[in-house]
């Protein structure tokens, strides 16, 4: 079967073979962790990326008083990545809990059926080193609805109050769904490929 994967960063190449990074690459209490040890032959480049503790840093900014503040968006670029975060941790221990035969988050590479089902991940075409690929897989691939990967902080206000909570029944449950294959009314799904792939194949858009 043919899926279609994209490679927002541009690190892939045409005819390789994408392969699990090694543990080394993360920090060393990262490794020792008992979350960690699960992943023995290694991540993909989604698990390191959600597994490393760094953060994203803005320089301070000052209102007319001195006092500092962090922009709107710089906070919702934070927010946004620790909410991925929360997620997939939440999508592992759910996965390893109540669907262990199911393949890892971390472990994979994310592909669509049909190169137009892009379309439904508008945020993900904009990157300058977009690159497209196509990959075989076997027929039994496992496809979820990525639209159920919900949850993390909830912020915001209710004109007279600011907000800051965790939904955390919430997040659970959305998980369990996701990985029972379940759909929402509007499905967006995704393919998990196991790594290493056979050979990639770059396309021309």
């Amino acid at each position: 079967m043919k899926v279609y994967h994209i490679d927002r960063a541009g690190t892939l190449k045409d005819g390789q073979r994408v392969e699990l990074h090694s543990l080394e690459e993360l920090p060393k209490e990262v490794q020792d962790s008992y979350f960690v040890k699960d992943f023995k032959y290694g991540v993909s480049a989604h698990g390191l990326k959600y597994l490393n503790p760094c953060v994203g840093t803005h320089p301070v900014l000052r209102n007319f008083d001195g006092h500092p503040f962090l922009s709107a968006t710089d906070f919702e670029t934070e927010k946004g990545m620790t909410d991925s975060t929360i997620i997939e941790v939440i999508a592992e221990i759910v996965r390893r809990c109540y669907f262990p035969s199911m393949p890892s988050r971390m472990v994979s590479l994310f592909a669509v059926k049909e190169r137009t089902d892009f379309e439904q991940w508008p945020e993900l075409r904009n990157e300058p080193k977009t690159q497209y690929f196509q990959i075989e897989v076997p027929e039994n691939t496992h496809k979820f609805d990525s639209n159920l990967l919900r949850g993390g902080l909830n912020f915001g206000n209710t004109g007279s109050a600011w907000y800051l909570g965790f939904y955390a029944s919430a997040s659970f449950d959305f998980a369990y769904r996701y990985w029972s294959g379940e759909t929402s009314a509007n499905p967006r799904f995704e393919y998990l490929v196991q790594l290493p792939t056979a050979q990639i194949h770059k396309l021309n858009v």
